[in-house]
């Protein structure tokens, strides 16, 4: 194509503003359900930490920090003797807590935000 074929294409700035409006709107839609699916992990891990381990420590320090980034949210268990518990010691077999939370709640996180994000494009789609 020479630079004589090409033909100009002019964006209005309200179309760019609705773009950028829809891109917010389905970024806080699919943040949403993240953010509700890493609280059901967190109360999942926690009921599965107090039958690994019963003094109930694990269970209470587990965190859903929601901090690290807009898209992002980390579960943490900020105690040394929960990754032994998690994955076991040469001495001590596995008594996984997190992970099987994290496999019970997958599929249902990906399609709330799966959901959440249809409802914004269809919601935004109405207005004028």
């Amino acid at each position: 194509m020479t630079k004589r074929d090409a033909t100009p294409v002019y964006v209005s700035a309200r179309l760019i503003q609705r773009l950028q409006s829809l891109a917010d709107d389905v970024a806080l839609a699919a943040e949403d359900a993240l953010r509700e699916g890493a609280h059901d992990i967190a109360d999942e891990a926690r009921a599965l930490a107090k039958q690994a381990e019963t003094s109930g420590a694990i269970a209470n320090a587990i965190r859903v920090d929601q901090s690290v980034t807009p898209q992002s949210v980390q579960l943490s268990v900020p105690l040394d003797h929960a990754r032994y518990v998690e994955f076991g010691t040469r001495d001590m077999p596995p008594r996984p807590f997190l992970q099987p939370a994290v496999d019970l709640h997958r599929a249902a996180i990906t399609h709330a935000m799966t959901q959440n994000v249809q409802h914004a494009l269809a919601h935004k789609g109405k207005k004028k």
